[in-house]
């Protein structure tokens, strides 16, 4: 997973929530993640990840993604056990002192 896909899982997590998020930049996030994506439909994607399966449907118009979705990305990912902490953890103990 790169700097980007980080990224994306930060702003997914973000309070208040961003409501600003291309839809492509989540569907990236998921392939990283290793997400098998199945299109059903024009505007539907199956996504399983992690024994986990949701059915999403892309923003029509614009391409950005609105609360509602946000949320349900986010609960999706919960339900795998990714949020940025998972997958970067950044613990006191994992950072050196000098």
């Amino acid at each position: 997973m790169n700097h980007r896909h980080q990224e994306t899982l930060k702003h997914l997590f973000k309070t208040p929530i961003d409501r600003s998020i291309d839809w492509w930049k989540i569907e990236h996030l998921f392939s990283a993640l290793g997400a098998q994506m199945i299109e059903s439909g024009t505007s539907r994607i199956k996504v399983i990840l992690n024994d986990n399966e949701k059915t999403f449907s892309r923003p029509h118009h614009r391409h950005e993604t609105n609360v509602k979705m946000v949320k349900a990305v986010r609960n999706f990912l919960e339900q795998c056990n990714i949020t940025p902490n998972t997958l970067n953890p950044k613990s006191p103990t994992n950072q050196s002192t000098k």
